[in-house]
């Protein structure tokens, strides 16, 4: 029995009756990254993804759900997770293809160097990405490079929510630092699995039968329902990195 607070890739959908997770499907989020891109008017698109099974597959659930909007991808390049330090050869593919927009497949230690490095090489676009970029360290490494990120957010520090607000206090109390998104997963994640205990006893089958009805869970990362595969369905908040920190994006 297990609720993950971290698992985003489309294949623990098929993981059976006993997983359940708090975070929302790499095919999700790319789905949603591609149509606001569609609503930026953004018609040709570059990829810059991680070599890793993350990456990759959600290179590939961007790429898929963008051209079904009728956006050109224009080029996909590769690298090392944490390896890659140099993406001066990547950056130049991809300024020689002309594209309207970068679509970063990957987590935000890289994020911040490829943001960093188009800079000063004069490659002025707007960036896009999922929620593993959320993170105050994108903002910490990449500086004004990150100026006008684009991503999907689930999780708020500066959130009025009541709920919100005293796990932040507690968490910063506790660590001196602010928690950052997969934190917030986590503190779901557990509480929901308390809920389920609380509500309907601590066997397994108990658990998986209260979480397999769950509805409108209220955590500090949204609004929890579970469908039929254990996959969470909540929305998420437009987020852009605006005077050096992460505000909700309005148009």
């Amino acid at each position: 029995m297990q609720v993950s607070p971290g698992s985003s890739s489309p294949k623990v959908s098929e993981a059976g009756d006993y997983t359940f997770r708090v975070i929302t499907t790499d095919a999700f989020q790319g789905d949603f990254v591609a149509q606001w891109t569609q609503e930026e008017g953004f018609k040709k698109v570059a990829i810059i993804y991680e070599q890793t099974d993350y990456g990759v597959g959600l290179a590939e659930v961007y790429q898929k759900a963008a051209e079904s909007y009728g956006i050109e991808i224009v080029g996909s390049e590769a690298y090392t997770a944490g390896q890659t330090k140099d993406f001066a050869s990547i950056l130049t593919k991809i300024k020689n293809n002309q594209p309207d927009a970068i679509f970063i497949g990957g987590l935000y230690n890289e994020a911040a160097l490829i943001a960093k490095q188009a800079q000063q090489q004069g490659l002025s676009l707007p960036f896009l990405g999922v929620d593993a970029l959320f993170s105050d360290a994108l903002i910490n490494l990449g500086g004004d490079a990150v100026e006008g990120f684009l991503l999907p957010g689930f999780f708020n520090v500066d959130s009025d929510n009541e709920k919100t607000k005293a796990f932040v206090d507690a968490y910063t109390a506790e660590y001196n630092e602010v928690p950052g998104t997969y934190a917030a997963y986590a503190f779901d994640a557990t509480n929901i699995i308390a809920e389920a205990i609380k509500n309907n006893g601590a066997d397994r089958e108990k658990v998986q039968e209260y979480l397999s009805t769950l509805k409108g869970y209220e955590g500090v990362t949204g609004v929890n329902d579970f469908d039929e595969n254990g996959d969470v369905l909540k929305n998420p908040e437009k987020l852009i990195v605006q005077d050096g920190k992460f505000q909700t994006y309005t148009k």
